[in-house]
C-alpha cells in the first residue's frame, strides 16, 4: 500500500484476510457511514493515492461538500 500520508484516512488496513470472501487488504470506514470495501481498482487507484481528495464521498466526510471536478 502507499505510504500513510498518500491514503485515504478512512482507509483501514484489513489484519485478517478471512473477513470476507475474497481476501481484501483494506476496507473504507467513513464517519457515520456503512462500511465499504472498495474494488481493488478503486483501492489502489484512489483510495491508497491523493486521487481521494477527489472522491465525493471523501470531501462530505470531511465537511468540504462537493467539490468541482477537474
Amino acid at each position: 500500500m502507499a505510504d500513510y500520508d498518500d491514503r485515504c484516512p478512512f482507509l483501514i488496513p484489513v489484519m485478517d484476510d478471512r473477513l470476507w470472501m475474497y481476501p481484501m487488504p483494506a476496507y473504507c470506514r467513513r464517519p457515520g457511514e456503512r462500511v465499504k470495501v472498495p474494488g481493488r481498482h478503486g483501492l489502489f487507484n484512489m483510495c491508497s493515492t491523493l486521487e481521494h481528495t477527489r472522491c465525493p464521498g471523501f470531501n462530505a466526510s470531511m465537511g468540504l461538500g462537493d467539490l468541482p471536478a477537474t
